[in-house]
């Protein structure tokens, strides 16, 4: 049986290296399409600077890393609202299942422009449209060894803007190891996301394909996790990082923050990332999170959530 694993990691990471590799190698920067993929997902993540890959579980890893699917023995269940910049409305659901060894998850994406009004050439008026992008995952993923968990994902992509629309799918995969050593315990996790066909109204773009690295600390019995993560966007060739922390200052009560890196079309304080989560036992463990990061000339980003696990 442990050769068998052992099989199955180095077919993962040669499967990684064949698709991730090469795309980055031979990507020509330029523009590309449903860049919604971009907005993070969780307000856990998000208070601690969109930084997640490595600590990823429940169904939010079908956005940081497939892998974290297989991490944790709850079933979860998630909704997040996020009141974004200009206006706009950015909503998640998602709900992770326990399996016997791994996980399986599922989820649902949608960002909704508002009402926006039509102008002729000479500026009046003449009426109004919406965009709006939704996008729809599934991933599985598999505890490899007791230290290394593995996983994939599957998602539709689903984007209206006035009268036209347009639409693709694409995948992800993504491996997560996990090591305690003395009083730390350290994680890492590996992700590709969003690898899939070009989409577009009239002319095709690429998706926002990007490789995802990030490690991890905990310390204090895990009251204490930091973390830093690299995005490296494949099409555009542009890496971003992103740094967090959070405290676990009682059973209920978590503490959160972060700064997310590479962001230069904005002012300071750009980046600034702030959170907390608070969790209610009775039978099920109830859970409320809120996540604050600001966007320099554009303003603040808030966002809640609830969840349940049981």
């Amino acid at each position: 049986m442990k050769s068998v694993k052992t099989n199955y990691i180095k077919i993962g990471l040669l499967f990684i290296a064949a698709v991730a590799l090469p795309a980055a190698i031979f990507a020509t920067p330029g523009t590309t399409a449903a860049n919604f993929l971009k907005l993070p997902q969780g307000n856990r993540a998000v208070a601690m600077g969109s930084n997640y890959t490595a600590f990823a579980k429940g169904p939010e890893s079908l956005y940081w890393n497939p892998a974290g699917i297989a991490s944790g023995v709850f079933n979860k269940g998630r909704l997040n609202y996020n009141r974004w910049i200009e206006g706009t409305y950015y909503g998640y659901a998602g709900y992770r299942h326990n399996l016997r060894g791994g996980g399986l998850a599922a989820s649902v994406t949608y960002l909704d422009s508002g009402s926006i009004t039509k102008r002729e050439s000479g500026r009046e008026s003449s009426g109004s449209y919406y965009m709006r992008d939704i996008s729809f995952d599934i991933g599985q993923a598999m505890t490899i060894t007791g230290n290394f968990r593995a996983g994939v994902s599957l998602k539709f992509i689903y984007e209206t803007i006035d009268k036209e629309s347009a639409n693709s799918l694409a995948g992800g995969l993504g491996a997560q190891y996990s090591k305690k050593i003395e009083e730390h315990y350290l994680n890492a996790g590996l992700a590709v996301m969003n690898l899939g066909t070009k989409m577009g109204y009239g002319s095709k773009y690429p998706l926002p394909a990007v490789i995802k690295f990030g490690v991890g600390d905990e310390l204090f019995d895990g009251r204490l996790r930091g973390s830093i993560q690299g995005d490296y966007y494949i099409s555009g060739r542009t890496i971003n990082g992103a740094a967090g922390i959070e405290f676990v200052a009682s059973p209920t009560l978590k503490l959160r923050g972060g700064y997310n890196f590479g962001q230069k079309e904005v002012s300071f304080p750009y980046g600034l990332t702030a959170g907390f989560g608070l969790k209610y036992t009775e039978y099920y463990e109830y859970l409320f999170d809120y996540s604050v990061s600001m966007s320099g000339d554009l303003g603040w980003s808030h966002s809640v959530g609830v969840g349940i696990q049981f």
